[in-house]
């Protein structure tokens, strides 16, 4: 329990700290501003998916890591510790959708 709500907590940071970030690296490229009129996936337009959608590639691949890790090392606690981090993220974008800290 106590793993999982510090990866819950790591998570909300993590997710509000990389979407500031990649905005900011984002911003130094053309692109950028022409995904603005382009529809998103997940959000109104690409501008405001971009971010978000690499900061959900990197959480759910890390957990996977763990996963493929425990998996070749055949290492059942690696393993869980996978599953405890994806289980955090999980309750993690629960608690963003609800309080609205998704973009």
């Amino acid at each position: 329990v106590v793993e999982m709500t510090f990866m819950t907590v790591l998570y909300l940071v993590f997710m509000n700290a990389s979407n500031r970030i990649f905005r900011s690296i984002f911003r130094k490229y053309r692109f950028w501003y022409t995904a603005h009129k382009s529809p998103g996936v997940i959000n109104e337009n690409a501008q405001d998916d971009l971010p978000f959608v690499l900061a959900l590639g990197i959480h759910h691949g890390t957990a996977a890591a763990f996963f493929l890790w425990g998996r070749y090392r055949s290492d059942p606690d690696i393993w869980r510790h996978g599953y405890l981090l994806e289980s955090g993220y999980e309750i993690g974008d629960t608690l963003a959708m609800i309080v609205g800290l998704v973009p």
